[in-house]
């Protein structure tokens, strides 16, 4: 009954709530009003429409709710310099190899370019999937880990079919970015709830695959292109345990899996 109190507590539909309000509230208005964002010229201007809604009710609903707390509670308090270089440490296999293997395109190397195609995204996303909806789950309620990164893994890779070309290619961009959603959500536990650790692997990973011309224009890539993708993800999971068994402790153990 303890057990099952978890997942029926208010607070629990309440975050839930709040994030179906964030990630789909503004697709919804812009439906009813038949309003299009290729009615704004202004690239800032589309950028603000686009991440001000999910970003501006996370951060307005959570200081309300935590106040002073509200970094910690997000992993935005956490160390901004260390999740920039364990992120970029782990990606170096992707951006070498996709250097070897790929062709750099120089209009893609703007600063437009990386705030709407890997900045924004990445923040936006990490914030609502990782630090607001798994990270209060599981941190704060006490979830278990599996339900709480299903339930953010699963949406997080249903928000990305549109990538994929046919219907085996969707298939496959669903498992794949799902998959990625679970990573992101164990790494971000296991990190101590860093936040920037999981931003900057999703901004960088999203940046070396958009900035070189990789062999496959498929939306989940090739062997060849996949093979440092795979190395990434290695390199991160061996690193973490490392790190987990020098301190002695899993944030992710059995006792926590349900």
């Amino acid at each position: 009954m303890k057990s099952q109190s978890r997942y029926l507590h208010k607070e629990s539909f309440f975050i839930i709530l709040i994030f179906v309000i964030a990630n789909y509230g503004r697709a919804f208005i812009t439906k009813l009003t038949e309003f299009s964002i290729e009615n704004i010229d202004e690239l800032w201007q589309r950028l603000f429409y686009v991440y001000s809604w999910e970003i501006g009710i996370v951060l307005i609903v959570c200081s309300i709710w935590f106040g002073k707390k509200l970094t910690n509670e997000l992993g935005l308090n956490k160390g901004f310099l260390k999740g920039f270089g364990i992120a970029f440490l782990c990606t170096l296999p992707m951006v070498i190899g996709y250097f070897l293997i790929g062709n750099f395109i120089p209009q893609n190397f703007t600063f437009s370019k990386l705030l709407s195609s890997s900045v924004l995204p990445a923040f936006s996303e990490e914030l609502l999937f990782r630090a607001f909806l798994f990270g209060l789950l599981f941190r704060r309620l006490e979830w278990g880990f599996i339900p709480a990164a299903f339930a953010s893994a699963f949406i997080f890779g249903f928000g990305h079919l549109w990538q994929g070309n046919n219907f085996l290619d969707t298939l496959g961009v669903m498992v794949v970015t799902s998959m990625g959603g679970l990573w992101f959500a164990w790494l971000f536990a296991e990190w101590n709830y860093n936040l920037w650790l999981v931003i900057f692997l999703h901004l960088l990973m999203n940046w070396y695959w958009g900035i070189f011309e990789i062999t496959n224009n498929n939306a989940l890539g090739g062997i060849d292109s996949n093979i440092f993708r795979f190395i990434t993800i290695i390199v991160s999971i061996i690193w973490t345990i490392r790190i987990a068994k020098k301190r002695n402790h899993f944030e992710v153990n059995k006792k926590r899996l349900f």
